[in-house]
């Protein structure tokens, strides 16, 4: 059975910070969570990625799925730093990038993105809501499924 509401749980790795809040956590075991799903075996750094011209869907395929940790910029230097939710969205399962329309990041442009690649080892735990002063994080269970009745 599993019950849905906000819990206190330790941090395992100190991944997780003011920065995280409202993102997901992943369970590591009974008592304790993480930013990091455990993925990303594979590093890939500043790929060039090139979006179609401005009259197709703007999306492109990074060539890998079960991605994470994906940073795009304007150069493979670094240049412009582009912000996920406001510039682009991650369909972090299929490796594909969206670009948002009225974002920084114009059609048909190129960008550079750097991820990490490999299949999850940790399942979701839920939606982090607030840290304590003990550090320790409030984890929100909300998604997780209803007990079978």
């Amino acid at each position: 059975m599993c019950r849905r509401g906000v819990f206190m749980y330790a941090v395992n790795d100190g991944s997780i910070g003011a920065a995280q809040v409202g993102q997901m956590a992943y369970a590591v075991d009974d008592n304790s969570v993480s930013a990091s799903d455990g993925s990303g075996a594979t590093a890939v750094t500043a790929q060039p990625v090139a979006f179609p011209a401005s009259t197709s869907a703007q999306a492109a395929a990074l060539g890998h799925e079960n991605v994470s940790s994906v940073r795009v910029t304007s150069t493979a230097a670094g240049g412009t730093v582009y912000t996920e939710g406001a510039d682009y969205v991650v369909d972090y399962q299929a490796g594909v990038i969206f670009l948002i329309a009225g974002g920084a990041i114009a059609a048909a442009a190129t960008v550079y993105v750097t991820y990490n690649w490999g299949p999850p080892t940790r399942s979701v735990a839920g939606r982090i809501v607030n840290l304590d002063s003990s550090g320790q994080v409030w984890i929100d269970f909300m998604h997780q499924a209803a007990p079978a009745l």
